[in-house]
């Protein structure tokens, strides 16, 4: 089966226009901005509610859940998140080649391959095996740095 999609603007919305055996379609394209502005209220919310000696790991994987991780990262780093979660390698380097220092915790185990990399950025890694734990101390010991896991 064949479809096609296209994208038109339609009453001051979006829609998404998809063909499926000759018959025309539109559905709603969802679109959701994020106030950086509100988010500030709601982590300082968060942060009064739970107390300054509790940190908070702002939860960023898969581009912010789509949402573009960049300036929601400089505005919770900003603002004094202790980690940001993260799901890649990429968003790590997205995240440090921005000039953002705030710790950063890979949430799901790397491939090996990537250890010295999660290592030279300095991103706190789950693992899941005793094998990888013993490469990134070995990484780590060759580099003269600490491992963060």
């Amino acid at each position: 089966m064949k479809s096609t999609r296209t994208y038109t603007y339609v009453e001051n919305y979006y829609r998404e226009v998809v063909v499926v055996r000759n018959q025309r379609l539109e559905l709603p394209v969802t679109r959701l901005e994020i106030d950086l502005n509100q988010l500030e209220k709601n982590y300082l919310a968060i942060r009064d509610r739970i107390g300054k000696d509790v940190g908070v790991i702002s939860v960023l994987k898969a581009d912010a859940y789509g949402h573009g991780i960049l300036p929601i990262a400089k505005k919770l780093s900003e603002l004094g998140t202790s980690k940001i979660g993260i799901a890649s390698l990429s968003e790590a380097k997205i995240i440090r080649q921005a000039g953002i220092r705030t710790p950063l915790l890979l949430l799901y185990p790397p491939a090996q391959t990537e250890l010295a990399e999660f290592l030279d950025l300095k991103v706190e890694v789950t693992l899941n095996n005793l094998q990888a734990a013993r490469l990134m101390n070995d990484l780590a010991a060759k580099k003269k740095t600490e491992a963060f896991i």
